[in-house]
C-alpha cells in the first residue's frame, strides 16, 4: 500500500509539473513574437496585394492545447506520454509572408507582371507545433523515480496561396493555387526530462521562421514559372 501511495504522490507531483509547460510556451511566444503580431508590415507596393483567408485569434500569439495519451497504470510501476501542441497565430506566418515576398519579388516579378498587378491570398500554412514527453514512473523499495524524454516536433503542412493576375484595364489575365510543400526539419530531440526546454523551443521559433521565408520565395519562384 505504501508503494502504491508513492506512485501517486509522484504522479500528482509531475502532473503539476507538466502543467506549467503550457504557460511557460505561452509566455515563450509571447516574447518572440509579440511586436510581430502587433505591427503591421512596414514594407507596400503598388502591384502587389497580400490578404488571408485563415482566421485570427486577435492578437493572442498562440494557443495551446495539453492532453495525456498511452497511460499504462500498473502496481509499481505507470508508464504515459503528454503531448503539448501550440498553434501559432496565423498573422505571424502571413506577416513574415508579407515581408518576404514583397522585396523579393521586386528581383524577378515586377518585370514579368509587365504592368499588371497580382493580389495573394494566404489560405493556409504551417503553424503548429507540438513537445512530446514520454514518462516513466516506479516505485523502487520507497521511493518514487521518475524519468522519460522528451522532444520538439513540427507538424507539417503545406504553404497554399491562390494569386489573381489583373490588367491594367482591371480585367483578370489569370488565376491560380500554388502549393509549397513543408519544408521543415525533422523536430528536435531535447533530451531527458530534467532538460531545459526554453532554448529549442526558441531555436525552433528561429527555424520556423526562416522556413516561411523559404517557402513564400518558392511562391514567387513558382508564380514566376507559370507567367
Amino acid at each position: 500500500m505504501r508503494s502504491v501511495k508513492h506512485i501517486l504522490i509522484s504522479c500528482i507531483f509531475f502532473t503539476c509539473f507538466a502543467g506549467c509547460l503550457p504557460r511557460a510556451l505561452n509566455k515563450w511566444a509571447e516574447e518572440n513574437y509579440h511586436e510581430r503580431i502587433n505591427t503591421p508590415v512596414k514594407q507596400k507596393s503598388d502591384y502587389i496585394t497580400i490578404t488571408t483567408s485563415l482566421a485570427s485569434p486577435g492578437n493572442k500569439v498562440a494557443a495551446i492545447d495539453r492532453k495525456t495519451v498511452n497511460m499504462l497504470p500498473l502496481l509499481f510501476y505507470w508508464k504515459w506520454n503528454s503531448i503539448t501542441t501550440c498553434v501559432l497565430n496565423s498573422k505571424i506566418p502571413v506577416n513574415t509572408f508579407a515581408a518576404t515576398v514583397i522585396p523579393y519579388a521586386n528581383k524577378k516579378l515586377k518585370e514579368k507582371l509587365n504592368g499588371s498587378r497580382v493580389e495573394f491570398s494566404v489560405d493556409k500554412v504551417p503553424n503548429t507545433f507540438s513537445i512530446d514527453r514520454n514518462n516513466h514512473l516506479a516505485d523502487i523499495i520507497v521511493i518514487g523515480v521518475n524519468w522519460g524524454t522528451q522532444s520538439l516536433q513540427p507538424v507539417n503542412s503545406d504553404m497554399v496561396v491562390s494569386y489573381k493576375i489583373i490588367k491594367m484595364d482591371n480585367t483578370i489575365e489569370k488565376t491560380g493555387i500554388i502549393t509549397i510543400p513543408d519544408t521543415s526539419k525533422n523536430g528536435v530531440v531535447i533530451g531527458l526530462l530534467r532538460e531545459s526546454i526554453k532554448p529549442p523551443t526558441f531555436q525552433y521559433f528561429y527555424q520556423y521562421d526562416a522556413n516561411i521565408t523559404a517557402m513564400a520565395k518558392l511562391v514567387v519562384d513558382k508564380l514566376v514559372s507559370e507567367l
